[in-house]
């Protein structure tokens, strides 16, 4: 619905892209039926009035707060997460592993189920987003890698989007984001972005840009607050 309006007034804008959505294997995408296919964002790409950039690959953006959606990493082995912190790109998870000895009456199934580590969530995510932007590369040739808008607005602003009571991933988190892109977008709603303080880091280091988010609900007044926001100009 937004091309037309694009079109009538001479706008262009950048579309973030999950490249598991346009796959459909994202588990946990709530409306799996709306999703773009990558035919329709390659329509979107070639009319000149859309840049296409990365948001998440195959995980990043999933819902994982219902027991249902988990993430294969194998044959044997799934990744789900706790309701209370259920994203991707921000939360340890747990890895079951089923494994079957014997055969016939002898055969045995066991399942054991341990807390992953921090360094086994940082050597996924980094798959993860490699493999999306390399994807995102083979779809759409001309697509923009320099930015990143983060799943449901956590670039690592807040520490109570995370479960690593070691801390290990929150320090992580940020800096690597930042050396994969060189603008990550994101938000301190409802709080003034010129008045909040990152727990980790500035909102405005780690290569963090005021991103506003809006919605249907969103009013005129609000969307010129957001735009006065001394902040926006200087982020």
């Amino acid at each position: 619905i937004w091309d037309p309006l694009l079109q009538q007034y001479g706008f262009k804008a950048v579309l973030y892209e999950v490249t598991g959505f346009a796959d459909n294997t994202t588990p946990g995408d709530d409306d799996p039926t709306g999703n773009m296919s990558w035919a329709q964002v390659k329509t979107l790409a070639a009319n000149g009035r859309w840049q296409i950039a990365f948001h998440a690959g195959e995980y990043g953006h999933g819902d994982y707060s219902e027991a249902a959606d988990v993430i294969k990493l194998s044959s044997t082995q799934t990744l789900s997460f706790p309701t209370t912190c259920w994203t991707y790109y921000n939360c340890l998870g747990n890895i079951t592993t089923t494994t079957t000895t014997g055969s016939g009456k002898t055969k045995k199934t066991t399942t054991t189920t341990v807390a992953e580590t921090p360094a086994q969530m940082e050597s996924q995510i980094e798959a993860e987003v490699s493999a999306g932007r390399a994807e995102l590369l083979k779809e759409i040739p001309n697509a923009d890698t320099t930015s990143w808008a983060c799943p449901w607005n956590a670039c690592g602003q807040w520490t109570n989007f995370y479960n690593d009571p070691s801390g290990t991933i929150q320090s992580w988190f940020p800096g690597y984001f930042a050396s994969q892109f060189k603008i990550v977008w994101t938000q301190t709603d409802p709080i003034t972005y010129g008045l909040a303080s990152g727990t980790v880091g500035a909102l405005n280091a780690y290569n963090r840009h005021y991103r506003f988010e809006v919605l249907t609900s969103t009013t005129l007044a609000q969307f010129q607050a957001a735009l006065t926001d001394p902040a926006f100009a200087n982020n």
